[in-house]
C-alpha cells in the first residue's frame, strides 16, 4: 500500500517521486528526473538549431535581397512601369513632332511673306527707315521663335506626360498708318485720319478661342472693327469689306 505522504512520479507513477520541475510543475522519481532533464536538453538543442537556421537565412537574405519572394513583385512592377513610361514617352515624341511640324509650317509662311516683301521692295527700290525697322523686328521675332519656342508646354505626372501647344497671340502684319509696340503686343494708330489694318500672328482653323483686347484710347467719332478673315486675303486698309471678313464694330 502507498503511503499518503508519498508522491507519485508524473512519468512512471512510482511512489518514490522526489524531484519537482519548477518549469512544468511536475514531480519525478530520481530516474525520470534525469530523463526529463535530458528531454529538456534535447528540446533546447532543437531551439538552438532553429535559431542557427534562421540566422543563416537572415544573413543570406540581408546580403542578397534579390532572393526575397517580394522582390518578384517589385520586378514585375518595374517591368510594367517601364512599359507604361515608354508608351507615354512614345506618345509624347509623336505629339511633339506634330507640333514642331505645325509650328515650322507657320514660321515658314511668315518667313516667305517677309521674303516676298523684301524682294518687292528691292525691285521697286521702295523702302524707308521705318520699313527696315519693321523687317528687322519681324526677323528678330522669327529668330526667337525658331531658337527658343515658348509656345510648347509639357505637363509631367507620375505615369504620364502631355505636350500641348500654348499659342501666344501677338500682332503681326500691319497695313496703313499703324505701328506695333511693346514686343508686338500693342498697336498704335498714327496721326493720319485714315483706315488701317492689323492682324494677329496665330492662325485658327476651328474651335473656340479666347483673346483679350484692351482699348486704352480711342478718339471721339472713331470706330474699330474686330473680326476674322481668311489668311489668304491680301492686306488692305479696308479689309473689313473683304468677303471673308466677319466680325463686329
Amino acid at each position: 500500500m502507498i503511503n499518503a505522504s508519498e508522491q507519485l512520479c508524473s512519468k512512471c507513477s512510482k511512489a518514490n517521486a522526489t524531484s519537482i520541475c519548477i518549469g512544468c510543475k511536475q514531480i519525478f522519481c530520481p530516474e525520470d528526473s534525469i530523463s526529463h532533464r535530458q528531454d529538456l536538453s534535447n528540446e533546447f538543442d532543437a531551439v538552438i538549431n532553429k535559431h542557427d537556421l534562421l540566422h543563416q537565412q537572415f544573413e543570406k537574405q540581408d546580403n542578397d535581397a534579390t532572393t526575397h519572394p517580394i522582390m518578384d513583385k517589385v520586378n514585375q512592377w518595374e517591368k510594367e512601369t517601364i512599359a507604361k513610361i515608354k508608351q507615354e514617352a512614345h506618345k509624347a515624341h509623336y505629339e511633339l513632332q506634330q507640333l514642331f511640324t505645325r509650328c515650322n509650317e507657320e514660321l515658314g509662311q511668315k518667313l516667305r511673306r517677309i521674303t516676298k516683301e523684301l524682294c518687292t521692295a528691292k525691285d521697286k527700290q521702295d523702302y524707308l527707315e521705318t520699313h527696315l525697322c519693321k523687317w528687322l523686328d519681324a526677323l528678330e521675332a522669327l529668330q526667337n521663335e525658331l531658337t527658343t519656342p515658348s509656345d510648347f508646354k509639357v505637363h509631367i505626372k507620375a505615369m504620364s506626360i502631355n505636350v500641348t501647344l500654348m499659342p501666344i497671340e501677338k500682332f503681326d502684319r500691319v497695313c496703313g498708318d499703324i505701328r506695333l509696340e511693346q514686343n508686338e503686343l500693342a498697336v498704335v494708330h498714327g496721326a493720319m485720319n485714315s483706315h488701317a489694318e492689323v492682324r494677329g500672328a496665330c492662325l485658327y482653323l476651328h474651335g473656340i478661342h479666347h483673346i483679350k483686347i484692351k482699348i486704352e484710347k480711342m478718339l471721339k467719332d472713331h470706330w474699330m472693327f474686330f473680326g476674322i478673315i481668311s489668311s489668304t486675303a491680301e492686306m488692305d486698309e479696308k479689309s473689313y469689306l473683304t468677303q471673308s471678313a466677319y466680325g463686329w464694330a
